[in-house]
């Protein structure tokens, strides 16, 4: 995960709250972590046996 990161900081999250959690500082920081978003929501859609949706982007 950690070369989608962009260079932000990730650690392990409580399993209550999830598998990881990263640290931002600005809202603008969240198209840096584009790659990041869209490895994690192709996982989960593996994960879970769901459709994944074409072409996702992350407009700001």
């Amino acid at each position: 995960m950690e070369k989608y990161s962009n260079g932000f900081k990730i650690e392990a999250a409580p399993k209550r709250v999830g598998e990881s959690r990263i640290y931002i500082n600005t809202v603008e920081d969240i198209k840096a972590l584009e790659r990041l978003i869209v490895y994690c929501y192709d996982k989960m859609c593996l994960k879970e046996g769901i459709d994944k949706v074409s072409g996702l982007k992350i407009v700001t």
